[in-house]
C-alpha cells in the first residue's frame, strides 16, 4: 500500500475527556501524528502503547467519580527527538502496593526517557523517544516546548 508523503507534525495540543470509552479515540490520533514522522511502524506502535499507558493512568487515578477532568497530549519535535506530554489537572495518588500497576514500567521500556511531575495541579508525564539522526528527522528547533518538566524522584 503507497501513501502519499505528508507535512511531518511539529507541534500538537488537544485534550479529550478523561472516559475510557474515547482510549481508541485517542490511540487513532496519536497513530496519525506519529505517521507522519520518520519512524518505523514497530516504532510508532511503542510510542502510541508508552502514550496509551499514560493516558489509562489519567483515566482510572486522576479523577474521582464525582470530579470529571480532562486529558491532554503535547507533542512536539525537537531536531532528534519527539516529546509527548500526558497532563491531568486531578489529584496524585501514590502507587502503593495493590494499587500499584505496569503502566509505568512499561512506558520505561517502550520510550528513552519517562519524567512525571506533580503537584497540586495534576500531574504532568513526559515521554521521550529519539528520531532517527540520518537527515531525514523534521526540524523542530522552531517549534514551541511547554514548560520543562521535572522527573519523580
Amino acid at each position: 500500500m503507497h501513501r502519499e508523503p505528508q507535512e511531518p507534525v511539529e507541534y500538537v495540543h488537544e485534550s479529550w475527556p478523561a472516559d475510557p470509552k474515547l482510549g481508541s479515540q485517542i490511540r487513532h490520533a496519536v497513530h496519525e501524528w506519529l505517521d507522519t514522522l520518520p519512524l518505523a511502524e514497530v516504532e510508532v506502535s511503542d510510542v502510541v502503547l508508552a502514550v496509551d499507558e499514560a493516558v489509562e493512568n489519567v483515566i482510572k487515578h486522576a479523577y474521582s467519580s464525582d470530579r470529571l477532568g480532562s486529558a491532554e497530549l503535547v507533542l512536539w519535535t525537537e531536531p532528534e527527538t519527539l516529546c509527548i506530554e500526558v497532563i491531568d489537572y486531578g489529584e496524585w495518588r501514590a502507587p502503593t502496593g495493590q494499587t500499584q500497576g505496569l503502566g509505568i514500567p512499561m512506558m520505561e521500556k517502550l520510550v528513552e526517557s519517562v519524567m512525571i511531575h506533580f503537584d497540586e495541579r495534576g500531574t504532568r508525564v513526559l515521554l521521550r523517544y529519539p528520531l532517527p539522526s540520518d537527515g531525514s528527522s523534521i526540524s523542530g528547533a522552531d517549534a514551541a516546548a511547554p514548560d520543562s518538566v521535572g522527573s519523580q524522584g
